[in-house]
């Protein structure tokens, strides 16, 4: 080596030289070693390394992702399929193509592998999911790599960490294998900091804790060296070293997503680690990412920028559940990781896959919804609030109780967690429109809160904001409006803008406006959180669904009809492909659309949604519940409006007479909500008294 860098740093005063160092992906050579003397002269650096950009001094090119068409036309080339066959075959191309996300040495082992006759390209994507291990490690006989195969190139990194018997070695093959459990798209690093605060509490807990959501010195003591769990402060640098191994190696890359540091894998190098895993390796990888997911939300359940991307990485490391607890009967210590991930999940509305869990959590324990032990208690408040989410309120409130009775024996009437149940049945009878008794729940909570607690502290002003949503619902608008603009005004000061908490209360208080007739207003904080959440939320969330809906309600009350039709129907689909055709939420909508319909004219279609949602609510709401009966006088409406006066003398015009009084009759206290229903039930009844006198100009029948 030394020979040909002094024989090209002599020769460099007489003519220029180029240097081509092809593959110099090592990250433990110093390749400026390699680098002859002299100006006439120009080295070119081909590297998997990202450290190699440093030698850069006319600037470095990243080649990623092939251009759209280049992906088709290599395979294509590779296979030897002729250029007049070409777009005959190219659906199936791009399939093959999606298949291995677009890489490079994979598309060629594809092509030479259709070439050799084994296959088509129709067949590939197919025989690819079956025989992924097999294909990957097809190499080609001609024109062949340096690594020869997929699976090669990635092996040849791993070996190389294998071999090393360095910390940062070891601790990239430990962090390469808890990744290998996770999504392969946007790993939050925040994470594992969060894992180190969570373990800082745990460690405090003993061996044989047996509540089921705490975590223990079990749980930290699966951690890696990397992590530093037992130090006193926050020290990142072996785990950024180990990173910056993997890096290296071109094994992940970091990625800075919307303000959050992620890391990311090629799709084919995850399913090679997952590949390459012995059962073992698989069973001990699942519970060192258990436990920090579990861990990173232990004792710090308060709002995490990073956490909106955790979804994904919950849903795919869930998959794996049965081989995370390969014992006849589940430990402990893994139903308590499957707890704290349920609270994620149920941080993050992924309602269904938590459903999906706590099933399963469930029939591993061999209990049921009807009983509840002490012991076991959080997996029942839980399975209420997943129940509550689902829009299944009448079985929330049954567990609810049941917990709430179990708490009101064991523990103080000021202890949290009974305040936390009462809290929550308290939501329960609000969404089941048992509004009294949600006021009553909630009017008791806060004056505990009021003596126990600061008046910022997060519970308390969450069970203020609880109490407005009741007042309001209960027609007290002024009352609801004074508590919620407190609220707002703490949260706007001890909260980020961003934060979840603030944005609910805002987009409570828009509702209270809207309410109270003040139209504008409620636009005005309706536009500004729904922006917020279009850049913070996936657009199937809840909460953002929730916030355009109220949007188009506003819209709808100030005029702009065309406009909520808009925004409705684009919730309404959404609510389709993800709610239950009985959700509360997805009925609302529904609702909400027809009346959007109603007064845009459209009848006929008013009338069609009306009716489907009468039809559910009269299922799965008593006869006296007020979104009931609102559904049933709308329907009303939209008859008249139609000219089926007829059909008004039908049974949604029985009910909607029964209801309504019965409603306003059982009413003991002042509730403008059920005034304003007989109020506008009495011009409806006027209405269609009067309009047999307008079309046929005869006396009314008696």
């Amino acid at each position: 080596m030394d020979d040909t860098r002094t024989l090209l740093s002599n020769a460099g005063a007489k003519q220029n030289w180029l240097l081509v160092l092809d593959n110099a992906d090592s990250p433990d050579t110093d390749y400026a070693r390699y680098f002859p003397s002299g100006t006439r002269g120009v080295v070119l650096i081909t590297s998997r390394n990202p450290d190699c950009c440093r030698y850069g001094t006319v600037g470095t090119e990243e080649l990623g992702a092939l251009d759209d068409n280049d992906p088709l036309n290599l395979l294509f080339d590779a296979a030897n399929v002729p250029r007049d066959l070409r777009p005959r075959w190219t659906p199936a191309a791009k399939r093959v193509t999606i298949a291995l996300q677009s890489h490079t040495l994979a598309l060629l082992q594809a092509g030479a592998y259709v070439s050799q006759g084994h296959c088509s390209l129709e067949e590939y994507p197919d025989l690819y999911q079956r025989q992924c291990a097999r294909l990957l490690q097809f190499s080609p006989k001609q024109a062949d790599s340096r690594y020869s195969t997929v699976y090669a190139t990635f092996e040849a990194s791993a070996q190389a960490l294998e071999s090393n018997p360095l910390d940062e070695s070891q601790d990239a093959l430990i962090l390469l294998g808890v990744l290998s459990t996770l999504h392969y798209e946007n790993v939050p690093l925040d994470l594992f900091k969060d894992a180190w605060n969570g373990a800082r509490f745990a460690q405090n807990n003993p061996e044989d804790d047996k509540t089921i959501d705490n975590l223990a010195r079990w749980h930290v003591s699966q951690l890696p060296p990397f992590l530093g769990a037992g130090d006193n402060a926050w020290d990142p640098f072996r785990f950024s070293a180990a990173l910056n191994r993997l890096r290296a190696l071109a094994l992940i890359r970091k990625n800075n997503t919307e303000g959050v540091l992620t890391v990311s894998m090629h799709p084919l190098a995850h399913r090679w680690m997952a590949i390459r895993q012995d059962h073992i390796h698989k069973v001990r990888y699942l519970q060192l990412t258990g436990c920090f997911v579990a861990l990173s939300r232990y004792r710090q359940p308060d709002w995490r920028p990073y956490r909106s991307h955790l979804g994904l990485h919950l849903h795919h490391f869930l998959e794996g559940k049965r081989t995370l607890a390969p014992q006849e009967h589940m430990p402990r210590h893994i139903v308590q990781i499957l707890m704290l991930c349920g609270w994620i999940l149920e941080d993050l509305r992924y309602d269904r896959d938590l459903a999906n869990l706590l099933d399963w959590i469930f029939g591993e324990l061999d209990i049921s919804l009807d009983s509840a032990s002490l012991i076991i208690l959080p997996i029942y408040h839980l399975a209420a609030r997943n129940k509550y989410n689902l829009g299944q309120t009448k079985k929330a409130i049954e567990v609810f109780e049941r917990v709430a009775e179990v708490r009101e024996i064991t523990l103080d009437e000021k202890h949290p967690d009974r305040l936390a149940t009462q809290h929550e049945l308290g939501r329960a009878y609000l969404a089941d429109g048992q509004t009294k008794k949600a006021i009553e729940v909630f009017e008791k909570v806060a004056e505990v809160d009021g003596i126990t607690l600061d008046e910022k502290h997060p519970d308390r002003l969450t069970t203020q904001h609880e109490l407005s949503r009741a007042y309001l619902a209960d027609g007290q608008t002024k009352k609801a409006i004074e508590v919620f603009e407190k609220v707002a005004e703490v949260r706007g000061i001890t909260l980020d803008e961003k934060h979840p908490d603030r944005l609910t209360t805002q987009h409570a208080l828009g509702r209270a406006y809207l309410a109270d007739g003040q139209t504008k207003k409620a636009i005005e904080v309706f536009k500004k959180v729904a922006e917020v959440y279009g850049i913070t939320l996936d657009e199937k969330h809840p909460d953002r669904l929730a916030t355009q809906h109220a949007l188009s309600s506003a819209y709808l009350a100030d005029g702009q009809t065309k406009k909520a039709i808009e925004v409705f129907e684009k919730v309404a689909e959404v609510d389709r492909i993800t709610l239950d055709e009985k959700h509360p939420d997805r009925l609302t909508t529904q609702h909400e659309l027809g009346r959007a319909y109603l007064a845009d004219g459209q009848t006929k279609k008013a009338i069609e949604v009306f009716e489907k949602v009468a039809e559910v609510r009269g299922i799965t709401l008593d006869e006296k519940h007020p979104d009931r009966l609102a559904t049933q006088h709308e329907l009303g409406r939209a008859y008249l409006a139609d000219g089926q006066a007829d059909g008004m003398s039908g049974k949604y015009f029985r009910l909607l007479i029964r209801n309504s009084w019965l409603t306003f009759l059982q009413n003991r206290t002042e509730n403008s909500r059920d005034h304003e229903l007989v109020s506008n039930f009495v011009a409806l009844l006027a209405s269609l008294a009067f309009q047999p006198l307008r079309r046929q100009n005869s006396r009314l029948d008696p």
